[in-house]
């Protein structure tokens, strides 16, 4: 989609808030795998955690909203539980799983409409980020 295209900006990992706050950890809980699955199931929530995300993790951010090779709303389905609750991208992916279809197509619309809107916003420089989703 035209209106989806952004140039690509890269940061070195070491610089990455979702590095830091261990995203990228080799660890699996139980716990964190069940509230991944409450948020990721509850749009407004998951929505509510996605935008306190994308204000404070700017450059996690850019890294992963500005290229459209990756899996954007993947990204921000685990960087989301990692900031609500230091959930690792691997007890995301669990808790995906376990959720149904119709939760994983709810989920995946509120990514989508997160995603368009940072991107329109960045695009035009906009750091007053505005959601209106």
């Amino acid at each position: 989609m035209d209106r989806d295209k952004i140039k690509k900006e890269h940061y070195p990992f070491y610089d990455w808030e979702d590095h830091k706050n261990g995203m990228y950890a080799n660890r699996v809980d139980g716990p964190h795998i069940d509230k991944s699955k409450f948020l990721l199931s509850n749009s407004r929530r998951f929505r509510e955690a996605c935008v306190e995300m994308l204000f404070k993790w700017k450059v996690s951010a850019k890294e992963n909203l500005t290229d459209a090779n990756k899996n954007r709303r993947a990204w921000l389905g685990q960087a989301a539980c990692c900031f609500n609750h230091k959930a690792t991208e691997r007890e995301t992916k669990h808790a995906w799983k376990r959720m149904s279809e119709d939760q994983q197509k709810r989920a995946n619309a509120v990514a989508d409409k997160i995603i368009l809107e940072w991107v329109i916003n960045h695009r035009d420089q906009n750091e007053q980020y505005e959601f209106i989703f």
